[in-house]
């Protein structure tokens, strides 16, 4: 009797070892100038089914905005000029049409700068030119899909867990919008608005894996012997 009692003793630590929880994690991001990132999707795939049972998933978004606002004296006489700014830029994420989350950036600004003669290249540096303005913003979010979690979402992301198992994806559409506005500018003279925009999503999932064939074989090993034992 103390020989099974033993015996099922070390099954069940081997057992109980081999089932605790295990995570992977899925990735996908998109960056580059606005243009080339509007429109654009992140994708991670839903959980595989066939890696066990899916305990939570934890979805990590950044969005990151990025730029500079310039001014250049396209003058043959230099002078002090004052050149009023309100640029707007900002990215966004979303899930079937429903904003998630974004960065942005805006200014409202009158800016006094001092530039010689143009001095031949446009570049908004040297003599004659010069960054009014440079700027970045990145903003991080996180969705705990659970079921102790699950209410807190936007009720347009209250996912239950057996819809984040299968073969497809998630999709998240990224999107960009950006207007650039110079006032008071003066004559022979050029403004510049540049952005760049990064979106990325991980995804982590909390899952319980399927026993492996030692395991099984273990179970199978302990019930033959509480039956030889009756």
């Amino acid at each position: 009797m103390l020989k099974i009692f033993l015996t099922v003793l070390i099954l069940a630590f081997f057992i109980g070892s081999s089932v605790q929880a295990d995570t992977i994690t899925y990735s996908d991001s998109i960056s580059g100038l606005f243009d080339l990132v509007s429109g654009g999707d992140i994708i991670v795939p839903q959980f595989d089914p066939s890696l066990g049972t899916l305990n939570s998933a934890l979805f990590t978004f950044n969005t990151t905005i990025q730029g500079s606002s310039g001014f250049e004296n396209l003058k043959r006489i230099g002078g002090t000029f004052s050149v009023t700014a309100n640029n707007f830029a900002g990215i966004t994420v979303s899930y079937n049409g429903n904003q998630l989350t974004g960065a942005g950036y805006s200014d409202g600004k009158t800016y006094n700068v001092t530039l010689g003669a143009y001095d031949g290249t446009l570049n908004y540096g040297g003599t004659s030119g010069t960054i009014l303005a440079a700027f970045s913003n990145s903003v991080p979010y996180e969705m705990l899909c659970d079921p102790i979690q699950l209410p807190q979402l936007p009720p347009w992301f209250q996912v239950p867990l057996p819809q984040l198992v299968g073969t497809g994806n998630f999709d998240f559409s990224v999107t960009t919008d950006y207007t650039m506005q110079f006032y008071n500018m003066p004559a022979n003279s050029s403004g510049a608005f540049d952005t760049l925009g990064q979106a990325s999503v991980s995804v982590n999932y909390d899952y319980n894996p399927i026993p492996e064939p030692a395991t099984i074989a273990l179970l199978s090993l302990g019930g033959l012997l509480l039956r030889k034992r009756k």
